[in-house]
């Protein structure tokens, strides 16, 4: 009975050997976006003693912590 042999499969060590040998192409710089998106700082604040948040400031101060 003759036995076929099979294709080793590359270990972690010739994938890395065979990617060292191949140039990488140089990475670009990211630079930001020139519209804004979402809200401004100013848009984003709630007053501590709003009606929505009231029941979450009461809960933080409960346990020792100050709400911000």
């Amino acid at each position: 009975m003759v036995s076929k042999k099979t294709a080793a499969k590359p270990n972690k060590k010739t994938i890395q050997r065979a990617r060292a040998g191949k140039a990488q192409p140089a990475r670009g710089r990211l630079a930001p976006r020139k519209d804004k998106r979402g809200l401004d700082a100013g848009e984003i604040v709630l007053d501590l003693q709003s009606a929505q948040v009231a029941g979450l400031v009461a809960e933080v101060q409960a346990v020792g912590g100050a709400a911000i």
